[in-house]
């Protein structure tokens, strides 16, 4: 199966409170180690993984996922 992750780039310029980038390896890496998991769970885990990054920084731009997975 193939997954597509579409998403806007404040997803991975999300930054957290030392001014880090969340970063497109890290968005790859979720994939990688979810991969076997349906594109509602791959999704939620990018999505609560950049929360815990930014913890309590407020996001500077729009963040929108969407991840579809072929199976």
């Amino acid at each position: 199966g193939r997954i597509i992750a579409l998403a806007t780039d404040g997803l991975w310029e999300a930054v957290n409170s030392d001014g880090k980038m969340f970063g497109k390896d890290s968005i790859r890496q979720i994939i990688r180690e979810t991969a076997d998991q349906s594109a509602e769970s791959i999704n939620q885990h990018i999505m609560d993984s950049v929360k815990q990054f930014s913890q309590t920084k407020v996001p500077e731009d729009d963040i929108t996922l969407v991840v579809i997975k072929r199976v």
